[in-house]
């Protein structure tokens, strides 16, 4: 899932929400680029029922500076050469998969309180 930028909250101190990502405001990462978030996805079907698609971000250790701002977790990065293979993965490439998550994209993630 391509992504500009993050909007967190509650931020460190309980109330206010954390903009991460360029001291500009934008909410993207230090190096202006969209991220790539790992996901997975699934779609529910029951007959008379319309389809329910659902998704989840696959979520990991925080670098420091996400840490910082009161996280214990954050979204995992696809580096952009690791793009095609997560979107089309083999049937028993579980390894592969594993081997992209941990080669992660590693943007800085500058934050700051947002009003």
């Amino acid at each position: 899932m391509p992504l500009g930028g993050l909007l967190s909250g509650p931020g460190p101190d309980g109330m206010s929400s954390c903009l991460l990502g360029s001291s500009d405001g934008s909410g993207r990462p230090s190096n202006g680029q969209l991220m790539h978030i790992a996901c997975l996805w699934s779609r529910w079907t029951k007959p008379g029922e319309p389809d329910l698609l659902s998704f989840a971000a696959i979520t990991d250790e925080p670098p420091r500076e996400i840490e910082a701002a009161g996280h214990d977790r954050c979204i995992i990065p696809i580096k952009p050469e690791n793009i095609e293979a997560w979107l089309k993965p083999e049937a028993s490439s579980l390894d592969a998969m594993y081997a992209i998550l941990d080669d992660k994209d590693r943007p800085y993630y500058e934050h700051r309180l947002a009003a």
